[in-house]
C-alpha cells in the first residue's frame, strides 16, 4: 500500500500533469512512480483514504476548464485510476484532507469556480458508497483553500488567502455534520499558497 500521493503539475499541459507518485511506508519510505492520470490536471485535491484503501483527486482545472470529476485509484496490484462520482461544486484551488478517523471521508472547501468566482461551499465525499454530499457548513469566500485533519481527522482546519493576502482560518468538526466552522485566530505571517 501507500501512504501520501502527489499529482499531476502546473505545466502547461505537459505531459507531467499527469504524473503520479507514490510515497510506501512507514518500514522504508520510498517514492516510486504511479499510474498516469488519465487527463492532465492541475488545482486540484488529493487524498489518500487509508481504511478504504483509496486514493481520491478531485476538481481542479484543465487550463480554461474547470472540473468536477473524481478520480479513485485502489490499492493493489494492476493500479488503474476509475471514474467516480462527480462532485455536487466545480472547483479548483479549494482545499481537501481526509476527514475521518475512519478512514473513508474527504472534505473539500471553498476554492474558485468558473470566472474566477470565489466559493464558500464545502462537501464531503464518502468513498465506502462513492457518494459526495454538501456539507451545511460554508466559508468566508476567498480564493485559495487549504485543508489539513487534525486530532486524527476527526476535524478540519481550513486557512483561506485572498488575492490581497488577508487570511482567514477556520475549524470544522466533521463528527456533526450540521456543524458551522469556528472562526480561529489567523497566523501573525501570511501565508503562501
Amino acid at each position: 500500500g501507500h501512504e501520501l500521493l502527489l499529482t499531476g503539475n502546473n505545466s502547461g499541459g505537459s505531459s507531467t500533469a499527469k504524473s503520479c507518485w507514490l510515497l510506501s511506508a512507514p518500514r522504508a519510505p520510498r517514492w516510486h512512480d504511479g499510474p498516469q492520470l488519465p487527463g492532465s490536471r492541475c488545482a486540484h485535491c488529493a487524498a489518500h483514504l487509508g481504511g478504504v484503501g483509496v486514493s481520491v483527486v478531485c476538481g481542479g482545472g484543465t487550463g480554461a476548464r474547470y472540473l468536477s470529476s473524481t478520480l479513485l485509484l485502489k490499492e493493489g496490484p494492476n493500479q488503474k485510476w476509475t471514474a467516480g462520482a462527480e462532485m455536487n461544486t466545480v472547483r479548483a484551488i479549494a482545499g481537501g484532507a481526509a476527514a475521518d478517523p475512519a478512514g473513508h471521508r474527504m472534505v473539500v472547501a471553498g476554492g474558485s469556480g468558473p470566472q474566477h468566482v470565489a466559493i464558500a461551499s464545502c462537501e464531503i465525499y464518502d468513498a465506502a458508497v462513492d457518494r459526495w454530499s454538501p456539507l451545511e457548513a460554508c466559508l468566508p469566500r476567498a480564493m485559495s483553500c487549504r485543508v489539513v485533519p487534525i486530532s486524527g481527522g476527526s476535524a478540519v482546519l481550513a486557512a483561506q488567502a485572498d488575492s490581497y493576502e488577508s487570511v482567514c482560518c477556520s475549524l470544522l468538526d466533521v463528527r456533526s455534520r450540521a456543524a458551522s466552522w469556528q472562526p480561529i485566530a489567523r497566523p501573525q505571517q501570511p501565508l503562501r499558497s
